[in-house]
């Protein structure tokens, strides 16, 4: 009885630790989203920008001012992709923590099915 207490609370700590996972590993994919959103807008402004600077070259004052902003939003564009290769280093992670938890849980789920009684018979 004290075993399978003991695997009960086991099995239930490891359950905890894989919702706990879950729920990290859906904030970390909606954080993913946000910064692909993010990085398709400064993407499709940079193009922009791009196109304007060079239909406006005879004008030196707004190409440096263009040139000022692309430069900006090219490390702000690094920047954001720097956070998105760390985010999915991180969902990488959590993903391989749950499928370890996955696995514990289905050791421990294998060895407490050892414990219970046959069919019939008795621990006594």
């Amino acid at each position: 009885n004290e075993e399978l207490s003991t695997e009960r609370t086991h099995l239930m700590l490891n359950k905890e630790l894989i919702d706990s996972t879950k729920a990290e590993t859906e904030k970390a994919r909606e954080e993913i989203t946000v910064l692909q959103a993010t990085l398709a807008k400064v993407d499709q402004e940079l193009k922009t920008i791009i196109e304007e600077r060079d239909s406006f070259k005879r004008e030196a004052e707004l190409l440096m001012e263009r040139d000022e902003r692309i430069s900006f939003l090219i490390k702000e564009n690094d920047h954001l992709n720097q956070l998105h290769a760390e985010l999915n280093s991180k969902l990488s992670t959590v993903d391989t923590e749950l499928q370890e938890m996955r696995e514990i849980n289905k050791a421990v789920k294998e060895a407490t099915e050892h414990l219970r009684p046959k069919s019939g018979k008795s621990l006594a």
